[in-house]
């Protein structure tokens, strides 16, 4: 809530927790104090490095020993995504049962009408669509291993670009 006795300044200090520097402060309480000084964001340093050693280390790999790493993480990957699914049906099969009872369900009044149209839009709006975990799974298994490690080495380039 907005302290109405804040002058412009301080008002303005307030909101840079939201941006930049500050953003790490986003979640503290409004009176905190700003600090004169901001311990060194170390993050993006340490990534680079991480991301500079898997390169070298993939750099070092055999085409065969590349091959059987991008098909662990196609496996794993593919793993995943139907593990997504099978909780999204799972939630959906829920969501289908309330839907039904929200559909008998008889509002008490004419005002509750509403509240009844509105439930049955949220349950409805709340199911989960496969299609985009399909659509995943078929590219990962159409897509040639060739692909997968030229995608996979540019990715890792982007890395520390």
């Amino acid at each position: 809530m907005l302290d109405k006795n804040l002058n412009f300044k301080d008002f303005a200090f307030e909101c840079s927790r939201a941006f930049g520097a500050l953003v790490s402060m986003r979640d503290d309480p409004m009176g905190t104090p700003i600090p004169q000084s901001l311990p060194e964001d170390t993050y993006h340093k340490k990534a680079y490095a991480k991301a500079v050693k898997i390169l070298a280390e993939w750099k070092k790999l055999s085409k065969k020993e590349k091959e059987k790493k991008i098909k662990a993480q196609i496996s794993r990957s593919i793993s995943s995504t139907k593990n997504q699914m099978k909780k999204n049906e799972s939630g959906n099969i829920k969501i289908r049962a309330m839907i039904k009872e929200a559909q008998k369900w008889n509002p008490p009044t004419p005002e509750h009408v509403g509240l009844k149209n509105f439930m049955i839009k949220q349950l409805f709006n709340s199911l989960e669509n496969n299609d985009y975990y399909e659509k995943k799974i078929n590219e990962l298994d159409n897509m040639n291993l060739k692909t997968h490690i030229a995608e996979y080495e540019k990715s890792l380039r982007y890395s520390i670009v």
